[in-house]
């Protein structure tokens, strides 16, 4: 298996020419064993597995299944024959979850500090590779997103969320694709909160490092902040299709 967006092992080209200072840019991987926690199958979309590390369970991250298809068949059947309960609060409807025990190996990125090196351990001289800006979407006080009103700053109104019917149960199941529902332990003051993707914004990394002594409330841990993660890209990725072909193909009762 292989993680999201890893590449093969490569050098740029003529650098055996170059001088000792210059930079050779490498793709550093190591394989590892992780504990399976899970298979997500969606039509149309790759298959990925969620690892989590050996012995504590800690969740690291997704790897892309890139096994032949007699491998993937059986894989699929070891899947299903110990299939399990998924983690505690975690609602992803296409994830077959399976119990403790399944390993897999992963071919997975080191750390950052593997990746460039350079003969005299130089620092790059341009920041090039920098990350510049987050996107950052704002999360409001569910009540408010009920009412349609959590826009209202921005002279905006929305369509009213019944709470108490199928589309406010669909939209805390967050299978209703604008949303995130989001609740919180007893230790942070928070109400349950909903974040919107439909407003989202870029801030400067440089001041949200700054500000963020004062004003972190709390983190949400990695595997619900990669489940977020996913449905904010799928969200922005989404394709739009002419009303009558949208009414025909669409599985999912509200947007």
């Amino acid at each position: 298996m292989t993680r999201p967006g890893s590449k093969a092992w490569f050098r740029s080209a003529g650098t055996a020419n170059i001088a000792a200072t210059a930079w050779l840019k490498t793709k550093a991987y190591s394989i590892d064993e992780f504990e399976l926690l899970g298979v997500e199958r969606e039509a149309g979309k790759p298959a990925f597995a969620l690892m989590a590390e050996r012995g504590t369970g800690r969740y690291v991250g997704s790897a892309f299944i890139t096994l032949n298809q007699d491998l993937r068949e059986r894989l699929w059947k070891r899947v299903q024959e110990h299939a399990g309960a998924p983690p505690k609060g975690m609602k992803r409807p296409a994830t077959q979850w399976v119990k403790p025990g399944v390993i897999g190996r992963v071919k997975h990125l080191r750390g950052e500090d593997a990746r460039y090196k350079t003969k005299k351990e130089q620092k790059p001289k341009t920041d090039d590779k920098r990350l510049i800006s987050a996107l950052v979407v704002p999360i409001y006080n569910a009540e408010h997103v009920y009412t349609g009103s959590h826009l209202s700053d921005l002279n905006l109104t929305m369509t009213p969320i019944n709470a108490n019917r199928t589309p406010g149960d669909y939209l805390r199941l967050n299978e209703r694709p604008r949303y995130h529902y989001l609740e919180f332990d007893d230790q942070v003051r928070l109400v349950s909160q909903i974040a919107d993707f439909k407003h989202y914004f870029s801030v400067n990394l440089l001041y949200l490092e700054k500000i963020r002594a004062s004003n972190f409330v709390c983190r949400i841990s990695e595997i619900f902040r990669e489940d977020m993660s996913l449905r904010f890209a799928a969200y922005l990725a989404r394709i739009g299709l002419p009303s009558e072909l949208r009414a025909k193909n669409s599985t999912a009762p509200y947007g």
